[in-house]
């Protein structure tokens, strides 16, 4: 299992399947990319789903493209790059639900974001969160439901239901 921080990872081997679909892709001009940061693929090269929000203790939601894959190695790119040089490994998020990550749930107030407040199946928003310093970053799942990017898949045993920003494992 590979982990960014604390609040977000892969929750590999889920049904005994473990990762799934892994591939190895071109990443666009200008992308500072982590392990573990969420992916989107235009044009055959992969950006960040989410920018990095501006200020400290802030959230910031996707675009309107659907998150493609999980980055599984860091990558920066300058103003030019060479698709055959640049490129990482990445998880593919599949529509199955084998590939996961495991991370909290987010809403403005703490209360709002328990197990007991959202639904399996259901599909939710990524967000993106940013702490006291530029360095803490971290994703989670949001609890709106417009434009839902991941599928809420399970409830994670690591929370009880009414944990505030509890676990859950999300995929596509």
């Amino acid at each position: 299992m590979f982990t960014r921080d604390s609040n977000t990872r892969v929750a590999e081997f889920i049904n005994g399947a473990g990762v799934g679909t892994q591939k190895v892709l071109p990443v666009a001009i200008n992308q500072t990319i982590g392990i573990g940061d969420w992916l989107v693929i235009t044009a055959g090269l992969l950006t960040q789903a989410i920018a990095a929000p501006g200020s400290n203790n802030t959230v910031s939601s996707p675009g309107s493209l659907v998150p493609y894959a999980v980055a599984l190695a860091p990558i920066t790119t300058g103003g030019t790059v060479d698709q055959d040089v640049d490129k990482i490994p990445v998880m593919v998020l599949d529509d199955d639900g084998v590939n996961r990550m495991l991370m909290r749930i987010y809403a403005a107030v703490a209360a709002d974001a328990e197990q007991q407040d959202v639904l399996i199946g259901t599909s939710y928003r990524l967000a993106r969160w940013r702490g006291g310093a530029a360095a803490a970053l971290w994703y989670m799942m949001s609890v709106t439901t417009a434009q839902g990017d991941v599928k809420l898949r399970a409830f994670s045993p690591q929370s009880a239901k009414g944990d505030d920003y509890g676990l859950v494992e999300v995929g596509r």
